[in-house]
C-alpha cells in the first residue's frame, strides 16, 4: 500500500529555484489529506532524478528526520516506522514534465515488479500532462484563428494597428457536419463557413 504520494510539477530544460509540490497522504484506507507547498530544487533528490532521468529509492529509518525538501512527504504519525521514498521521473522519450514521489511505510517493500509498474505509471502520467498542455495551447490557437477566419484582421504581438488579411481555408472530413451542428458537437459558424464550397468525393 502507498501511504503517501507527491508529485513535482517542473520542466528539465528550465533553470527553476523551487517547484510547487501536491502530497497526499493516506492516513487509513480510502482516507485522503491533502496539502500543498513549495520546495527548493537546487540539490534536492527531485532535482537529481530530473537531471538523470533514473530512479532513486531513499531508505529512512524509525526516528530518522529526512531532507527539508521530503518532510511535507512523511506525516509525523510515521515517525517511529522504516520508510521507503521511490522518486521517478514524469516523463517520456526526450520529454520530463517533472518527478512522482511514492511513500510506503515499510523497510524495502518495493519490488523490483512493482517498480517497474510504477516506473510505467509515471511514464503515463506524464503523457497525461503533456496531452493536458497541448490541448490548451491547441484551444488558446484555435480561438485566435476563428478569430482571425471572422473578422478578417489581426493585430501583431507588440503592434498597435490591425492588419487585414484575405484568408482561404480548406478543410477535409469524413464527417457528416451538418448532422454535427444539429447534434451541437460542432459550432454552427464554423460549419456554415467550411460548407460555402464543398466537394464531395
Amino acid at each position: 500500500m502507498i501511504n503517501a504520494k507527491g508529485i513535482v510539477p517542473c520542466e528539465a530544460d528550465k533553470e527553476s529555484k523551487q517547484a510547487s509540490v501536491y502530497v497526499t497522504h493516506y492516513l487509513q484506507p480510502q482516507v485522503a489529506q491533502r496539502e500543498q507547498s513549495r520546495m527548493l530544487l537546487a540539490g534536492s533528490a527531485a532535482q537529481q532524478v530530473m537531471t538523470s532521468g533514473e530512479m532513486l529509492l531513499i531508505h529512512v529509518g524509525p526516528n530518522e528526520e529526512p531532507e527539508d525538501y521530503d518532510r511535507s512527504l512523511f506525516h509525523v504519525t510515521w515517525r517511529d516506522q522504516s520508510k521507503t521514498l521511490t522518486i521517478l521521473p514524469l516523463g517520456f522519450t526526450l520529454k520530463r514534465w517533472g518527478v512522482l514521489k511514492l511513500v510506503q511505510c515499510q523497510f524495502n517493500s518495493f519490488t523490483a515488479a512493482n517498480l517497474r509498474v510504477l516506473q510505467q505509471i509515471a511514464e503515463r502520467i506524464a503523457i497525461a500532462v503533456d496531452n493536458a498542455l497541448a490541448c490548451q495551447q491547441i484551444k488558446s490557437l484555435k480561438e485566435k484563428l476563428l478569430y482571425i477566419l471572422q473578422e478578417q484582421e489581426f493585430e501583431r504581438v507588440g503592434g498597435n494597428r490591425l492588419i487585414p488579411v484575405d484568408v482561404r481555408l480548406i478543410a477535409a472530413t469524413n464527417r457528416d457536419l451538418r448532422q454535427m451542428v444539429a447534434d451541437r458537437t460542432f459550432r454552427a459558424p464554423c460549419g456554415l463557413a467550411c460548407q460555402r464550397i464543398s466537394a464531395h468525393l
